[in-house]
């Protein structure tokens, strides 16, 4: 209890400090002062921070409950759409700073969603947890505060948080010969220019910044205007989100000195394994001593459906098997997205199962975890001395899905030696033939890769887009049909929008090659 206690004391006077809510009254004198709206319940959450599969602190936090019930569009809030960091420009940073030898740094926002204004028509009345109302000397009950900032749990924290963070920093770096820019290609990063033309970048996850810059006393200046305006932790870079990025220099093949970024996921990865291992035990399948070669088995074929090699479960099956499918998808899936890519597939082609599980689902998934934890210090690595122009591949299947005849495809953009951006999902259209699949892919690749493109030109570093980026896939007609103006009977229905490409290539972005 004493370290609950402690974290719940930091918590409340963070509150306090804050001004986040009013005095305690009673509901009937607020209804006297015009606040209609009706009361929003309130409680006390307890958890531990973890850091690489450890907990590193306590942590109390005083939440709204407000969910649909309990809070209401056009009556408690208004907006609630807030932008989120996409983990494609998190790896792109961090692609930045070795490649261009940049200072990283990280920054935590102490209680961020406290330090922004509700606006006048959203102050509305908040219960007290269970145990915290107070009395007047009359014996008479309050129980009752109005929200006069944002707070945990409400629809409409993030927005009024991110505005906050957004105004601030707006303000603040573009006076006195600073100049700052919000990017439109990532409007959750921000780039500061001081009056001698150094340069930061700065990408926000709700209330973790994550910094790199070109000068060190740059980044110390802009952390304290941060820290003055809201109060931040200054932490180790090298891990963010459960996301581990080591940067060390090494001799490589010719024996020179390169700086290395690996981006790797080793102590989640091992806690996933752990769990699972754990699991089917329990259920008196215990996992293969066997280290499988791939992530998934290379001949069977799964859908939905059912297919000849995984057969579709029995309801009893299913219902038997369903919610550790679920789980242990859910956790697979977070590993393939950040730095486990080549699992990207496997967990794509399970993720056809998410409703119907089954043994053999179980299966499937078991070896994927298995092969995740037998290579879990392996992930993504960007180099100094790696290509220093966007480059992109992709590759599809004429291999359809039984349930809607829809085929996979899948492709990965690089820069400085590591991977940027990858996917691997089914394709939005049923494709004729080999060709059609790959054109698919061909187009949805040649959109990832216009996106960052224009985002390093949003961060004026548009000399890693000196050239047209090269795009390279393996179906010569594909490749063809995105440079040249060819219809034939094998391509004359394909959809306006797959010319996309073509567009792309006339204009120069891309460059399509066999």
């Amino acid at each position: 209890w004493p370290l609950w206690e402690f974290a719940l004391k930091v918590e409340l006077t963070a509150f306090r400090k804050k001004h986040v809510h009013s005095a305690q009254c009673t509901l009937s004198q607020m209804r006297e002062d015009g606040i209609h709206q009706s009361p929003v319940p309130s409680h006390i959450i307890f958890e531990f921070k973890f850091e690489e599969g450890k907990n590193t602190k306590p942590k109390a936090r005083w939440v709204l409950a407000g969910t649909p019930k309990n809070m209401k569009a056009l009556e408690h809030y208004f907006q609630c759409f807030a932008p989120a960091a996409d983990s494609d420009s998190t790896r792109l940073l961090q692609a930045l700073a070795v490649g261009r030898d940049l200072i990283r740094a990280k920054a935590d926002v102490e209680t961020a969603f406290l330090n922004s204004l509700v606006p006048k028509r959203e102050r509305v009345p908040v219960m007290m947890p269970v145990g915290m109302e107070e009395y007047e000397e009359s014996g008479k009950r309050l129980g009752f505060v109005l929200l006069l900032r944002g707070q945990y749990g409400s629809p409409s924290a993030a927005y009024l948080w991110y505005m906050t963070l957004r105004e601030f920093t707006m303000r603040m770096f573009n006076q006195g010969g600073w100049q700052c820019k919000n990017m439109k290609q990532e409007p959750c990063m921000f780039r500061i220019t001081d009056p001698k033309g150094t340069r930061l970048w700065v990408l926000w996850h709700v209330d973790d910044g994550d910094i790199v810059s070109e000068c060190a006393a740059m980044t110390a200046y802009v952390l304290k205007m941060y820290n003055e305006e809201f109060g931040i932790t200054v932490s180790d870079p090298s891990f963010m989100l459960g996301l581990r990025r080591d940067v060390t220099t090494e001799k490589n093949e010719d024996g020179k000195l390169v700086r290395y970024n690996t981006l790797t996921q080793t102590a989640y990865v091992e806690g996933v394994h752990d769990k699972w291992e754990t699991m089917c035990e329990a259920r008196g399948k215990p996992i293969p001593s066997k280290i499988p070669t791939y992530p998934m088995h290379v001949k069977k074929k799964y859908s939905v459906v059912g297919t000849e090699s995984v057969p579709k479960p029995t309801a009893a099956e299913t219902k038997a098997t369903l919610e550790m499918f679920q789980t242990g998808l859910g956790e697979v899936n977070w590993a393939s997205r950040h730095a486990k890519w080549e699992c990207t597939f496997s967990t794509s082609v399970n993720g056809r199962l998410m409703s119907t599980a089954g043994e053999d689902a179980l299966e499937s998934l078991t070896q994927e975890i298995q092969y995740m934890n037998a290579t879990k210090d392996r992930g993504i690595r960007y180099r100094s001395d790696g290509h220093d122009q966007l480059t992109a591949k992709y590759d599809a299947a004429f291999d359809p899905d039984e349930k809607d005849g829809k085929s996979m495809g899948g492709f990965l953009v690089k820069l400085f030696g590591g991977l940027i951006s990858w996917s691997a999902k089914k394709e939005r259209n049923v494709a004729v033939s080999s060709t059609h699949s790959e054109y698919q892919t061909q187009t949805a690749v040649t959109k990832c890769v216009i996106h960052l493109r224009q985002l390093l030109f949003e961060m004026g570093l548009e000399e890693h887009c000196k050239f047209s980026t090269v795009v390279e896939g393996d179906n010569q007609q594909a490749v063809t049909l995105g440079i040249d103006p060819k219809v034939t009977d094998g391509n004359k229905f394909y959809l306006l929008d797959l010319h996309f490409c073509k567009d792309m290539q006339e204009e120069g972005h891309v460059q399509y090659r066999w």
